[in-house]
């Protein structure tokens, strides 16, 4: 017998620059898709020179590849991240981030399933104090709870 299509999960993403809610759906064995609303900071802008601290709300749209049928194991992820934000100067602006992450994702429980990973991002936001035109590395830690 076919084995049964990955369940959906409501996921907690805990990045580098972001702590988010999101839903993600599964396409089939090894494919899925997410949608995410989070909270958006980039505290870590200012000891590299690449700008002000830069807080604010955002949404993000992310597809994973996953080689095991079962969305364990080794995982490929690209996501589009779009933000409002403000500087610590109060200059407010919309903004966009997009990465590519690869890592790893295992089950911890029945329910919950963690993915780790690491990649490089691009962020972009015009308007504030100091724009933010720079790569910049990306940190991957994702929770999900299958539904």
């Amino acid at each position: 017998p076919a084995a049964a299509e990955p369940p959906s999960q409501v996921q907690a993403d805990l990045g580098l620059a972001v702590v988010g809610v999101g839903y993600e759906k599964p396409l089939g064995d090894h494919l899925a898709i997410m949608g995410e609303a989070q909270i958006f900071g980039t505290y870590f802008l200012p000891w590299f020179d690449l700008g002000n601290n830069v807080t604010g709300l955002g949404v993000e749209a992310r597809g994973t590849w996953f080689r095991g049928g079962n969305h364990h194991g080794l995982y490929a992820t690209g996501y589009l991240r779009y933000d409002e934000v403000n500087d610590d100067e109060d200059h407010g602006t919309f903004g966009f981030c997009g990465g590519l992450v690869a890592g790893w994702a295992f089950p911890a429980t029945d329910r919950l399933d963690v993915r780790v990973g690491g990649g490089l991002q691009y962020m972009r936001y015009e308007g504030i104090t100091t724009d933010i035109d720079t790569p910049f590395i990306e940190l991957d830690l994702v929770v999900g709870y299958r539904l």
